[in-house]
Formats: structure tokens, sequence, C-alpha cells
């Protein structure tokens, strides 16, 4: 079977990355702040759930991306290093398919990650309010989203380049990705001639991660845009296939 060969890599990619000391360190600090939210939130007025549900977020976007950042840039370096590549590429087994497996198991460990901490968070806003706000799962499964793009952003750079040059790396599309829509406002308003142009290219490069942002929404319990999600969903698994596919093509060429 063609899936087969990409299941046992994303099985072993998991099991590698969970018994990594970073995941864990990542995870525990995550669950801590969330739970820190508990004493934040006795120190505001109004709405007692809202810093729950903003920290909450917010802590599952942020630790899943360093998670990426520092277990996702260095799963295929490290197998170069270790000279484990070899002997999984002597298999019956592609590149593309060895890729494909890496990147669906950084998906595996990106979710028991974030869904851990989302528990966590439901289960103190029900102890609180008594109430399951089952709005928040659109806020997960948008956070989860961006971060499966992120991981095949990782996956691609970690082809080419080394784990500390694709940290920075991902850290500046990540930055501008969240940045350009503003910017390129910004540019077309002034017509900065060059600048411009050159704003609205990187617009359409780049991934637009605001495409994925609604915790706005899902904190103070707005309605969404109509195919919002839809739109979403479609946007990122277009963005990463084509991701994978330059990431397979990449990765072809390389000689070991």
């Amino acid at each position: 079977m063609i899936l087969k060969p990409v299941f046992s890599i994303a099985k072993a990619t998991f099991k590698e990355g969970t018994r990594n000391k970073i995941f864990y360190n990542i995870l525990i600090f995550g669950l801590l702040i969330i739970l820190s939210s508990i004493v934040l939130n006795k120190m505001t007025v109004g709405d007692e759930t809202k810093i729950i549900k903003d920290l909450g977020l917010i802590s599952i976007s942020i630790f899943g991306f360093l998670t990426i950042l520092f277990l996702g840039t260095n799963h295929i370096y490290q197998e170069f290093e270790e000279k484990i590549i070899y002997t999984v590429l002597v298999k019956p087994i592609s590149r593309g398919q060895y890729l494909l497996g890496k990147y669906f198991g950084m998906l595996f460990i990106i979710a028991v990650e974030i869904f851990s901490m989302f528990i966590l968070m439901i289960f103190l806003l029900f102890t609180i309010k008594g109430v399951i706000y089952w709005i928040l799962l659109k806020g997960l499964y948008s956070i989860f989203l961006e971060l499966s793009l992120l991981t095949g952003i990782a996956l691609m750079f970690s082809t080419f380049m080394r784990p500390q040059l694709s940290i920075f790396t991902i850290l500046a599309v990540y930055i501008m990705g969240h940045s350009t829509s503003e910017l390129r406002i910004v540019m077309v308003e002034k017509g900065s001639g060059l600048i411009a142009k050159m704003v609205e290219i990187t617009y359409y490069i780049l991934p637009n991660f605001d495409n994925f942002d609604i915790k706005a929404q899902v904190v103070h319990n707005l309605q969404l845009m109509p195919f919002q999600l839809t739109y979403a969903t479609l946007y990122g698994m277009f963005y990463t296939t084509i991701l994978l596919l330059v990431s397979t093509k990449i990765f072809e060429k390389r000689e070991f």
C-alpha cells in the first residue's frame, strides 16, 4: 500500500517527538500558563471567563508554534546527522512518502499538545460557569489549521537549511504573514510606488495567517463570517499542498 510507509514514518516521528524533553517542557509550561489564568481572572472586572478564554487560546497558539520551531525544524536534520535517513531511504519508500510521513507525524504531535491544553481550558471554564463553551472548538480548529500550515513551512525549510537558520526564517515568515494585510493597506493608501508593489507581491506569496485568526470572535461569542472556516480550511490545504510539493522537489534533488 502507498500509505503504509507514510503511516510508519508518521508513527516513528510521533514516538520520537513525544519522547523528547522539549515537547514535555513546552507542554507543561503551556498548561501552567493556562492554570495561571485563574489568578488573573480574579483580578479582572466584567466577564469572568474572558481572561481564561483569551489566555487559553493564545497559549495554545504560541506553544504549538514553539513546538514546531524546536521540533519540526530538527527532525530531518537530526536524521541526517545520525545517518538514520540512509537506512530509511534504502527501503521501498519514496522521498515524497518520507516527507509526508514526517509531516503527519508532526501534526499528530501538535494535535496531542494543543488538545491537552484545550481540555484544561475547558475544564477551568466548566468549574467556574458549569457550561461547556463549544464555540471554542472553532478557535481550536483555526489554530490547528494555522499550525498545520506552519508545519509545512518548517518541513520545507528543513530540507535545505540547518535548524538554527530554519527557526529564524520561520519566525520572519510568521511575523510577516501576520502583518502584510495591514502593511498592504497602508502602502496602497500612501501610494509608495516600488515599495507598494513589493508589499503587494509579498502579500500574495507569503501565507496570510490572518485568515486563521478568529480568537476575538470565539472569545466574545460573535458570529463568524459566512464560510469563514471553510475558506480558511481550503486556503490552508491549498497552501500546504504547494509547500509539500516544493519540499519533495527540493528533497529529491539532494544527494546523500
